[in-house]
């Protein structure tokens, strides 16, 4: 039998997931992650060891096929999905200069420079200027490591960052390059208008892929590592929140769901790009689509805060047990 296997690199957690050929789960393989404070001393800024987290998701994939009992020869695609927000820069040699999570705000020192076109730029981008998010990052160093910024060669987004260590090819997908506020939703392009006017160089963004298109084949010294047997497709994944819309059958106009994860995001799959006061408007994964969204924010992460300071029984599922418990609480307590 055939199988698919899948990275989703989140917030707070990693995930490696193995799925038969008719979508039935397999194998998953968990842990959660922690981040480090920037070491160019960015109020606001975290960062992560790009060796170090590749690492764990290969170490995942092992786990995960081996305590699956399947032949790895069965697997004949990888493919992942990632926390959107989160960027990593690669010099000429194709080795990290920057690797930062979807929480790295250095780009909070540059908001009042983008607040005056705040219009403009949501017009675009889908998004009203936001510190996490990669326009404003990437203005933070053209202002405090211009010389770090001058080696960047690449620029990716973490689901494409994943993609690029399978495989060694650089490209990247239209829902997580949206999330990047350097990219035209209406078009579903890099955008050349917001490139141009904040002086950054056009070729360091890279090839925009369609969700689900073959980016690369896994390496020789990938297949070494992780289990995943070599030569492999690697397809493009996206934004963790539009590959659940997805899997939820949200592909249709006029589909409301929520994704309850570190964040909730509350999306509205739409036809067209509106431009809605309150609301980011994204590229879905699904071509032609595109959604509105608004987001309760932290909301998982608080009930993994509150699981560490309320224990849970040694069961193996915390939040299971959790949810269990508040059941048993009237709604309006």
């Amino acid at each position: 039998m055939p199988y698919i296997i899948a990275f989703d690199f989140g917030t707070g957690a990693g995930k490696c997931v193995l799925f038969d050929e008719k979508g039935a789960i397999v194998g998953v393989k968990y842990t959660e992650l922690s981040y480090i404070p920037c070491p160019f001393g960015a109020k606001g800024g975290l960062v992560f060891d790009a060796d170090a987290f590749f690492g764990l998701f290969c170490r995942l994939s092992r786990d995960c096929i081996a305590e699956s009992g399947i032949n790895p020869a069965g697997i004949i695609a990888v493919a992942a999905a990632s926390q959107r927000q989160g960027m990593v820069f690669t010099d000429e040699t194709g080795s990290e200069l920057y690797s930062a999570p979807c929480v790295d705000l250095r780009g909070e020192a540059a908001l009042p420079a983008l607040l005056p076109q705040a219009a403009e730029i949501k017009k675009i981008t889908g998004i009203e200027p936001h510190g996490m998010f990669g326009l404003a990052r990437l203005l933070w160093f053209q202002t405090h490591q211009p010389a770090l910024l001058k080696k960047v060669h690449r620029v990716m987004m973490l689901s494409d960052w994943i993609a690029y260590r399978l495989s060694g090819n650089i490209a990247t997908e239209q829902s997580a390059a949206a999330s990047s506020q350097l990219f035209d939703v209406n078009t579903r392009r890099w955008s050349s208008a917001i490139i141009e006017r904040f002086g950054f160089p056009a070729g360091i963004f890279p090839e925009v892929l369609t969700t689900g298109t073959q980016s690369g084949t896994v390496s020789h010294s990938v297949a070494q590592t992780s289990g995943l047997p070599v030569g492999i497709p690697v397809f493009s994944g996206g934004g963790d929140t539009h590959a659940a819309l997805t899997g939820m059958g949200a592909v249709a106009p006029d589909t409301l769901c929520a994704v309850a994860g570190t964040t909730t995001p509350v999306m509205l799959t739409v036809a067209q790009p509106l431009s809605i006061p309150h609301t980011d408007t994204n590229c879905h994964v699904a071509n032609g689509l595109w959604s509105l969204e608004a987001n309760v924010k932290f909301s998982g992460i608080s009930i993994r805060w509150l699981r560490d300071r309320i224990g849970h029984q040694d069961d193996g599922s915390p939040f299971v047990h959790m949810a269990e418990e508040a059941k048993k609480i009237p709604i309006g307590a």
